[in-house]
């Protein structure tokens, strides 16, 4: 038999709201807390841009692992000088990570990773790739991110910061519950050939934060408890072998007002995975695209979920049947949906403010594609405009 949680419905600013008693409002608190963090004022340390160097705001010096850091009073390395530090390979890049007074790593060249492993992150850490660096994984190293740790990955260019080859048997980043990790800027992660890796690049019982005005490409996995999609924050996830996006049990979704989500799998799984009871939240996205383009979308849910409360607010809404690989959509609604999913895959819904919606909706189960928000394409509604707005 079905589950159906009690619910309570509040007008705010003429939108309907819809929320599970007693836990909605907290669970809300808990994302606009998550998302006020600024996590670059958490740390210490000098961010630089391309082209700039440590020299540029001081004396330097070279340390036998080959970090370059700023040089301290009486030419020694004080703690403040040491707290930023520019690396080219893996040893001194390595030195900087387990070193507790670094905040800011600025990985300045390209390099392959090595035998020596990462110790686990306990504090804020910025790692800024500056000039297209890349780090080349050829080893089986993670960076664990312990509890109350995080790790902000920064770019501001198309080349990937990390590639995994194939024989990479783990995931890079590996984070404790209650670690954040964050990608800032233009971040790409991977490439066309790391898509059909078996892991994968981040495996987390924490957080991850894509902030405002960030635009994030990722052509590996992600698991992870928590995926906060600020508002104005872009993320784009491309797999052929892993489910794209995977949240472990009980977590949490949430695609803020006028983020995108676009994710897209080519092989046999869904493109979303909730394990257990969680929150799958789209908030009046700019856009989220999910799309099946291989054999899971005749095999697979395009979203998974067992129970998981799913809450779209969200105009332009276009769902693709599984047996529909045409460009027009099955069903179209360029009204704003106001909408409440439980059950399997979402397939009972539980409120709506479009009465064609709930008579029609045939569960995530049912669809190989489906977009929403203000920026996705915009089509011919499948039914009669009489309902209200």
């Amino acid at each position: 038999m079905k589950n159906v949680r009690l619910l309570s419905s509040v007008v705010l600013g003429g939108m309907l709201l819809l929320a599970p008693l007693s836990i909605g409002d907290a669970s809300a608190q808990e994302l606009t807390q998550t998302q006020s963090v600024n996590v670059v004022e958490d740390v210490t340390g000098i961010i630089l841009s391309d082209g700039e160097t440590l020299s540029d705001y001081g004396d330097t010096i070279t340390m036998n692992s080959g970090e370059e850091v700023l040089e301290g009073t009486a030419g020694r390395s004080s703690v403040a000088a040491t707290s930023t530090s520019t690396v080219k390979t893996w040893v001194a890049f390595r030195t900087a990570v387990n070193n507790p007074n670094v905040g800011v790593i600025n990985v300045s060249s390209s390099f392959n990773s090595g035998l020596l492993k990462l110790n686990t992150v306990n504090r804020p850490l910025v790692i800024n790739f500056i000039n297209n660096s890349t780090i080349n994984m050829n080893d089986n190293h993670s960076m664990h991110v312990g509890y109350g740790g995080s790790v902000t990955f920064m770019s501001n260019s198309n080349v990937p910061i990390i590639t995994n080859g194939n024989q990479i048997k783990q995931p890079f980043v590996q984070g404790d519950w209650g670690s954040r990790v964050t990608f800032s800027g233009n971040v790409v992660v991977g490439n066309n050939n790391t898509q059909s890796r078996q892991h994968p690049f981040i495996r987390t019982a924490g957080s991850i934060q894509i902030p405002s005005g960030s635009n994030v490409v990722m052509n590996e996995a992600i698991e992870t408890n928590q995926l906060n999609i600020v508002n104005y924050g872009s993320l784009n996830v491309r797999t052929s072998q892993l489910t794209p996006i995977e949240i472990t049990t009980n977590g949490r979704l949430n695609v803020g007002q006028y983020g995108s989500l676009i994710a897209s799998h080519s092989g046999a799984n869904p493109v979303i995975r909730m394990v257990g009871a969680g929150y799958f939240l789209i908030d009046n996205p700019y856009q989220i695209h999910l799309a099946q383009t291989g054999t899971g979308a005749m095999y697979s849910p395009l979203v998974h979920a067992l129970g998981t409360n799913i809450q779209i607010n969200a105009a332009r809404n276009a769902f693709w049947t599984n047996n529909n690989f045409s460009w027009s959509p099955s069903q179209y609604w360029t009204a704003q949906l106001q909408a409440q999913l439980t059950a399997a895959n979402g397939s009972q819904v539980l409120q709506s403010n479009l009465t064609s919606f709930t008579q029609n909706f045939l569960g995530f189960q049912g669809y190989r594609e489906y977009s929403a928000g203000m920026g996705a394409q915009q089509f011919t509604d499948t039914f009669p405009l009489t309902e209200s707005r």
